[in-house]
């Protein structure tokens, strides 16, 4: 039989694997200026380092293994995937109206934006 904390824990590594490369994408787009990006990328990394703990201690030392120290790394990991996720969402809209971002991403969806958008009404707002 499968334990299934250890497939969360499989599922997880891949997540953060997926907003690794995500993360990292955006840094080298943007050469590494942009804060969340950045974060999400050590958030990744983090997530890396606590599966470690998390999931060898029990199998290979045991005695090193404490279920509040699993607790601890498990709930400073989460904050730290909300704050990352915070950070990216108020930095959004600054992110995607950066030169050359536009057309990269209506390559990726299919199709041409708008030349209307809210990041001509971000510019005006912020040269008053």
């Amino acid at each position: 039989m499968v334990n299934p904390i250890l497939l969360l824990r499989v599922i997880q590594g891949v997540l953060a694997l997926i907003v690794l490369g995500v993360a990292a994408y955006v840094v080298d787009s943007f050469g590494g200026t942009s804060d969340a990006a950045n974060f999400l990328v050590f958030d990744a990394v983090w997530t890396f380092i606590a599966l470690g703990y998390v999931v060898v201690t029990p199998m290979f030392f045991p005695n090193f293994h404490n279920r509040w120290a699993v607790l601890g790394v498990e709930a400073i990991t989460m904050v730290f995937w909300f704050a990352g996720f915070i950070a990216l969402a108020v930095n959004i809209n600054q992110m995607i109206c950066r030169q050359g971002l536009r057309l990269h991403l209506a390559l990726l969806n299919g199709k041409f934006l708008p030349s209307h958008n809210s990041c001509n009404g971000q510019r005006r707002e912020r040269n008053k």
